[in-house]
C-alpha cells in the first residue's frame, strides 16, 4: 500500500460517541484504504478480489451489529436505518462484480469515491441519528 497516504483519513470528526461502533468504522476506513492501495498500486492488485470480499463481510458484520442493537432495545427508526444498509449491501455487490470485470481504472476510482461519500456520510448523519438513545441504554 501506498506509504502515509491513505484514501479516507480517520479523524475525531468520524467518531461517533459509541467506542464499539467508532472501532468497527475504523476498521471498515482500514479495508477501504487497503482496496484504494490496491488499485492505485497495480502490481499489488492481484489480490484486490480479496480485499472487496472482506470489505463485503465486514460490511454484513457490522451491520448485524447495529441491528441487533436496534432490536435489543426497540430502536423506532431501525426501519429506516436497516433500509439504507441493506441498499449498501446490494450496492456493493454490483460494485464487487463490477470491480472484479473492470481492467478500467476510472470505474475503480468511482466505486472508491463512493464507498468514501457513503461511509462518511452515513456516519456522520444516518449513524449520528442513533448515539443518543443507545448511549441512554448503556452502549459503549
Amino acid at each position: 500500500m501506498i506509504k502515509d497516504k491513505v484514501f479516507i483519513k480517520w479523524s475525531d470528526k468520524l467518531c461517533i460517541g459509541i467506542p464499539s461502533i467508532d472501532d468497527q468504522h475504523k476498521v471498515l476506513v482500514s479495508i477501504i484504504n487497503e482496496l484504494f492501495g490496491r488499485i492505485m498500486e497495480p502490481e499489488n492488485s492481484q489480490d484486490h478480489h480479496l480485499v472487496f470480499e472482506k470489505l463485503e463481510l465486514y460490511t454484513r458484520e457490522h451491520f448485524c451489529y447495529e441491528e441487533a442493537l436496534f432490536d435489543k432495545f426497540k430502536w423506532d427508526h431501525s426501519s429506516i436505518h436497516e433500509c439504507e444498509h441493506n441498499k449498501l449491501i446490494a450496492e456493493i455487490g454490483k460494485m464487487k462484480t463490477v470491480f472484479e470485470k473492470s481492467t478500467d481504472f476510472d470505474s475503480s476510482v468511482e466505486i472508491m469515491q463512493f464507498l468514501k461519500n457513503w461511509l462518511v456520510n452515513h456516519i456522520l448523519e444516518s449513524d449520528r441519528s442513533y448515539v443518543t438513545f443507545l448511549t441512554e441504554k448503556g452502549v459503549r
